[in-house]
């Protein structure tokens, strides 16, 4: 009966686990295709603009942006937002769109 009780409370959990980390994907979320890059000019990083699991990156609004000493917002381009540089250091991205905000990405410039 034990056993019973321990199967069904283990089965309850990952259904509530299951739950969460949907509602985790659910929002604006700006995704980088790499974390670190060489900072020679031409390496870049591009980034990718979800909403509720659909890539919005090329939607009209959409913008991605930077945060500290260099606060500056991103040319969206064909291949949407792509972002280089030849000075070394961290870079914070955030995305918005109608007034929502992704959490912050942070992209290492090496």
């Amino acid at each position: 009966m034990k056993r019973i009780f321990y199967y069904a409370a283990a089965i309850m959990a990952l259904a509530l686990l299951a739950v969460s980390c949907e509602k985790a994907s659910q929002g604006l979320v700006l995704v980088a295709d790499k974390t670190e890059f060489v900072a020679d000019g031409e390496d870049e990083v591009t980034f990718t603009v979800m909403k509720d699991g659909k890539d919005i990156t090329n939607t009209s609004g959409v913008t991605v942006c930077s945060e500290g000493t260099l606060s500056t917002c991103l040319p969206l381009r064909e291949n949407g937002f792509k972002f280089s540089t030849s000075i070394a250091g961290e870079y914070i991205f955030s995305a918005s769109y109608e007034g929502e905000h992704s959490e912050s990405v942070t992209v290492n410039a090496i």
